[in-house]
């Protein structure tokens, strides 16, 4: 017995107990031996016995034997398991398994209660034990948490570091691919304006192709700063809208000054319509920016020519812009990468930034770009803006 009550003496969970009290219920634990992963308690059957661990060693495991299993902790000589079939009547909370040939005590839940009744000190005993058991747990609970969300924290921190470096590399790459794109569309209305004003010092007594070609070097000019408004654009991220007073008629007298010149000589049938007079707010520069971006997309899908419309509408809560052409249209996978920085099906030239800078710009003024395009029928690009907007003060 005394070697029972030295082993009782040595755990936790019994430590508490007075000599007189180890004395009494030593003598109703008995011996029991298990081979190596031999299961001795199964989670989820019914909790009848405590066990404490004379020699060897057990495995303490959640979901054991499924595909979720998880070793929740090893216990050694001395430890208790099981404890809490003494005082409730739930299932097992996990599986206890042999970790090497291993001898125990056990007591009968049956056996713990009589004596309780004859000694109420020990059950009391048992209780504070188990409340100390308790509160070591969720202090060891708390640091670990603790632990855990260090480990988080730093994880993220990690993560932003990283996404730094991958933004900052993407950035690099995309400085590259932008570098190509800029020499390749400067090269162009940069030699029709230098070809022009060459042309230009030699017809001063030609008022009429003086005029012409002064027309296409402000016409490549507009080009240039077009595309400089783009770059600008992208490179800023967001933009800051110049919102103006403004109605359809004036916006659409705009962009046919734009696209008569665009349009001239490429065999288009274009018109241009709106139903509604009533003022609004946008940015009225970009705005027109964004109707001749999808106008040039829609010229460059009809080499042999076509119809190109434009439609407009304005109504109680949104202005609807409409631009449709009976071009090459769009498959699947063309439309699933439009809107991607530099990203072009067109054979006819560009930064790959035009969609991109249509859907930033109509998405800044907190409306939606929708498309339907069906191959060899055409496209049409639909622009919803609330008419309502929230100017900043």
């Amino acid at each position: 017995m005394k070697a029972t009550e030295n082993l009782l003496r040595r755990s936790d969970f019994f430590s508490i107990l007075s000599d007189e009290d180890l004395q009494k219920i030593a003598p109703h634990f008995e011996s029991v031996e298990y081979s190596k992963d031999t299961v001795i308690l199964k989670e989820n059957t019914v909790a009848d016995r405590l066990f404490v661990i004379q020699a060897g060693s057990v495995e303490i495991w959640k979901n054991y034997g499924t595909d979720k299993a998880a070793r929740l902790a090893i216990q050694t000589t001395g430890h208790i398991f099981g404890e809490m079939a003494l005082i409730d009547d739930e299932p097992r909370s996990a599986t206890v398994l042999a970790a090497e040939d291993s001898s125990f005590l056990y007591m009968h839940k049956q056996t713990f209660i009589d004596l309780s009744e004859e000694y109420p000190s020990i059950m009391l005993a048992v209780l504070r034990a188990l409340s100390r058991m308790i509160r070591t747990s969720n202090d060891s609970f708390i640091k670990s948490l603790s632990r855990q969300n260090t480990e988080l924290q730093h994880a993220l921190d990690d993560l932003r570091t990283t996404q730094k470096e991958l933004i900052r590399s993407e950035r690099f790459s995309n400085l590259g691919k932008l570098s190509s794109l800029i020499i390749h569309d400067l090269r162009n209305p940069l030699s029709v304006i230098k070809g022009y004003g060459e042309m230009l010092q030699v017809l001063n007594d030609q008022p009429e192709q003086v005029q012409d070609y002064s027309r296409k070097i402000v016409q490549e000019a507009e080009r240039l700063n077009q595309f400089a408004e783009e770059l600008l654009d992208y490179s800023r991220g967001e933009l800051r809208l110049r919102w103006v007073f403004t109605s359809l008629p004036m916006i659409f007298q705009k962009v046919q000054q734009y696209l008569e010149k665009s349009l001239q000589n490429k065999n288009i049938e274009f018109s241009i319509s709106h139903e509604g007079n009533e003022p609004f707010y946008v940015d009225e520069g970009r705005l027109i920016r964004a109707i001749v971006n999808l106008c040039d997309n829609a010229r460059k899908a009809m080499p042999r020519g076509g119809t190109l419309s434009i439609h407009g509408q304005v109504d109680e809560e949104n202005i609807s812009i409409s631009i449709e052409d009976n071009g090459l249209g769009m498959d699947k996978d063309v439309l699933a990468h439009i809107f991607e920085p530099f990203y072009s099906s067109s054979q006819g030239g560009g930064t790959g930034l035009g969609m991109v800078s249509v859907k930033t710009i109509i998405e800044a003024h907190r409306g939606v770009v929708q498309i339907n395009s069906r191959v060899n029928k055409g496209t049409t690009v639909s622009l919803v803006i609330p008419r309502t907007q929230v100017l900043p003060e």
